[in-house]
């Protein structure tokens, strides 16, 4: 069975509007259960924003990948060149192939 934030925050608003318009106070044990509602709904939704932040960072990276790698290399060629225009192979201790 899936929450449905939208949902229960609908209900608690429902619920307390009942409360309100009937105009009997609400019991102090019953507002403890509406605020640990509201808690738990609250961490639900940060855990969603949460998630819906990685995804979007996931997908910016996704996009922008392509634009950095190039942006890399160019600075690499630049770099990779010495002033007779031979390129220069960096040996970082690796077998030769």
């Amino acid at each position: 069975m899936s929450v449905s934030l939208a949902r229960q925050i609908s209900e608690i608003a429902d619920e307390l509007e009942n409360n309100v318009t009937s105009g009997i106070a609400m019991p102090v044990n019953e507002q403890r259960i509406q605020v640990t509602r509201l808690r738990t709904l609250q961490r639900l939704a940060q855990n969603l924003e949460e998630e819906l932040v990685v995804h979007r960072l996931g997908e910016a990276e996704r996009l922008g990948r392509p634009m950095i790698d190039q942006l890399a290399a160019d600075q690499f060629e630049g770099l990779a060149r010495d002033v007779d225009g031979k390129v220069v192979r960096p040996d970082f201790g690796g077998k030769r192939s």
